[in-house]
């Protein structure tokens, strides 16, 4: 379950056009998830946003919405040697200018 991480209170969405997970939001809408994590963060809770590569783009249109150039403090990459290239969709993550993120972690 996503409702707590190390007793931290967390938020979940998930940026996709569609997930088999019961109970947990699921857009595409870059309103919706700047929404999402302005009211995560302005109820005290981590919002926690877990997005197929080909919505990332998405994710980043939202942070670039939000106040004082935000970005996402850590971001996990899976099956990361799917990002190879620059011209591609799946690369987008790879660049701040497309989506900011402090620490990223990739995996194979």
């Amino acid at each position: 379950r996503f409702d707590t991480l190390s007793g931290l209170p967390i938020s979940t969405l998930i940026v996709a056009s569609q997930t088999n997970r019961k109970g947990t939001k699921c857009t595409t809408s870059p309103e919706e998830i700047a929404k999402f994590r302005r009211d995560s963060i302005l109820a005290g809770k981590l919002p926690l946003i877990v997005s197929t590569y080909k919505s990332l783009a998405r994710v980043g249109e939202a942070l670039h919405m939000l106040e004082d150039n935000e970005s996402f403090s850590f971001a996990l990459f899976d099956e990361a040697h799917s990002m190879e290239g620059r011209g591609l969709e799946s690369a987008y993550g790879l660049f701040d200018e497309n989506l900011s993120v402090d620490k990223r972690l990739f995996l194979t």
